[in-house]
């Protein structure tokens, strides 16, 4: 044999021994990300006490009208009450498929999932298991961004306004994200961001200072514009300082995509395109600050795209930070995690949300 040849079978050899070295360590994370998602489906799937649960019971078996305009959701009612699916075996299948769409996304985003998985069951899981609509909303949502980010292939435009209008199907408020395709073909030249920038923080402040009359006016004709004057009726009252919270952890997000953005382009790195796109999408979350003033319930419009800051570090994690600070970003980003879940779900709904998460449970018999 010759030396050519040898030498190609030994690097044949290594190169099998360093490509199962990195499927090995990828297949762990995909394994433990798997049984997370196990671990969510039982525990949101089966329980069986929540705030919600009785409307959503009542829905299921008097299913006449389609309320907040969840035509998705009510054919798939329809479908699994021909089958005589009872609503328990109906919303373990829902939210199954929810916990699909979402993991589909976030495989898009990074091929380590699980620290994006427990960033989410430390913000999101318990409140997402009492509002259905919105968390399969919020799970179609982020597979259209996943669609829409760059370099992610052709039509990814018609794939992105495909994915919100089955968000839209099971919660019409996700159309307010359909312009994002606008916004985000509008800010691609540095001078227009940095004017978009401008505006967005202008009209923030303004719809902090001006009165609520004017406020209303202006949202009307905005609510006019998109179809979605039934939401005026949201108007009719105000929040004290409630509307703060969600601003702030907003801003906090924002700026952690801004300073992963910063310096991935200080550094001429690839994923500055990327990290690009999430600075875009926290942006555009600005745009429904006004909103919080007159309902709490409406800061879920920032609340469905919170996770975006955890998926920026996802990205920027595995590409320049350094090995000592990894433990560090990791540790502080689970504790940002937890103060979103502690401000939406565990300091207000501990009783009613918290406890029965984990004391009502058909398939696990409590």
């Amino acid at each position: 044999m010759s030396i050519s040849m040898r030498m190609k079978q030994v690097s044949l050899y290594l190169g099998k021994q360093v490509g199962r070295g990195t499927c090995v360590e990828l297949t762990w994370n995909k394994l433990f990300s798997l049984l997370c998602l196990l671990l969510f489906i039982v525990l949101v799937g089966g329980n069986s006490d929540n705030p919600d649960i009785k409307n959503y019971i009542n829905n299921y078996y008097n299913s006449g009208s389609v309320e907040e305009g969840a035509f998705l959701y009510f054919i798939l009612v329809h479908i699994f009450q021909l089958a005589g699916v009872s609503y328990y075996g109906f919303r373990l299948a829902i939210y199954s498929l929810g916990y699909f769409v979402l993991y589909k996304a976030m495989l898009k985003f990074t091929q380590k999932p699980l620290f994006l998985l427990i960033c989410y069951a430390l913000s999101l899981l318990l409140m997402d298991s009492t509002q259905t609509y919105n968390f399969l909303g919020m799970c179609f949502l982020l597979l259209g961004f996943a669609f829409l980010q760059p370099d992610e292939g052709k039509n990814n435009e018609t794939k992105y306004i495909i994915c919100v209008l089955l968000a839209c199907g099971c919660h019409i408020v996700f159309i307010v994200f359909i312009p994002f395709v606008i916004f985000s073909k509008i800010t691609q030249k540095k001078v227009l961001l940095q004017i978009g920038i401008i505006l967005i923080l202008l009209y923030c402040f303004l719809s902090l200072i001006i009165s609520q009359s004017a406020l209303v006016s202006m949202l009307s004709s905005m609510l006019d514009l998109l179809g979605l004057s039934f939401y005026l009726e949201y108007t009719g009252s105000h929040t004290r300082f409630g509307h703060l919270v969600p601003m702030f952890q907003h801003v906090c997000g924002t700026l952690i995509c801004m300073v992963l953005y910063r310096k991935a382009k200080r550094l001429n790195l690839q994923s500055r395109k990327i990290l690009r796109f999430f600075v875009l999408v926290s942006l555009y979350g600005f745009f429904f600050f006004p909103l919080f003033r007159f309902q709490s319930t409406l800061n879920r419009l920032t609340r469905d795209i919170c996770l975006i800051p955890f998926i920026s570090c996802s990205v920027a994690y595995s590409e320049y930070f350094q090995s000592k600070s990894k433990v560090l970003i990791k540790v502080l980003m689970f504790l940002w995690a937890t103060v979103i879940g502690f401000f939406t779900t565990y300091a207000f709904h501990w009783d009613s949300i918290v406890v029965p998460f984990f004391s009502s449970n058909w398939i696990l018999g409590v």
